[in-house]
């Protein structure tokens, strides 16, 4: 790094320094400043590189996305949990699998049952604050808005908001798949299992 960047000065590297090592935390993402900051030089220089080498075109990092790549490698605190959800069907609806052999359903279907299974599983550990993370982008959207009276999944999506409720703190957010990328294939197993049969809950 030192080398690849003498020609932009030192002015270049300690605001490098400086902006990766400051203990400041950004005010709308809430994510530690430094975090935040290093995430979105590595996006730039993501999309710098393809549009130089692979001619794509790209923009810059919103903000959002770099917030939302920082907090993924943002310690929760001590008495915060993390709860990773996932699922895996072969189509759409087909054969899926959460906790375990699910049969053929959607794989909204499917992402619900690992919910359910996972905010048991948290209760019964006494867990009380709870973070959980999926990349369904719309089983995130469904469980953040108020207007799911109308979804044909209401009754599911009470329980699980009323569930939910039973903790002193609990929120949901959305993931890039790569980072539950564990997940995803903890759910992939589960669709190799005999039909309707779930395995046990993994205590990681």
């Amino acid at each position: 790094m030192e080398s690849s960047c003498k020609g932009r000065g030192p002015d270049f590297l300690q605001w490098l320094r400086n902006g990766c090592s400051t203990n400041k935390v950004a005010e709308a993402p809430h994510v530690p400043w430094g975090t935040l900051f290093s995430f979105t030089c590595w996006i730039l220089w993501q999309r710098r590189n393809k549009s130089i080498f692979e001619l794509e075109k790209t923009l810059p990092p919103s903000t959002e996305e770099s917030a939302q790549r920082a907090r993924e490698f943002t310690t929760l605190g001590p008495s915060w949990f993390k709860l990773n959800i996932d699922e895996s069907a072969l189509g759409n609806p087909s054969l899926a699998g959460a906790r375990g052999n699910l049969g053929a359903t959607t794989n909204c279907v499917a992402e619900l049952w690992g919910l359910k299974d996972g905010l048991k599983l948290a209760w019964s550990l006494n867990v009380q604050n709870l973070e959980i993370e999926t990349n369904a982008t719309l089983v995130c959207n469904l469980l953040n808005q108020i207007t799911f009276y109308i979804h044909p999944f209401y009754s599911i999506l009470s329980d699980f908001l009323w569930m939910m409720t039973t903790f002193v703190a609990a929120r949901i957010s959305h993931v890039y798949r790569e980072t539950n990328m564990c997940t995803d294939a903890l759910a992939k197993h589960g669709g190799t299992v005999p039909l309707f049969c779930l395995t046990p809950l993994p205590l990681l």
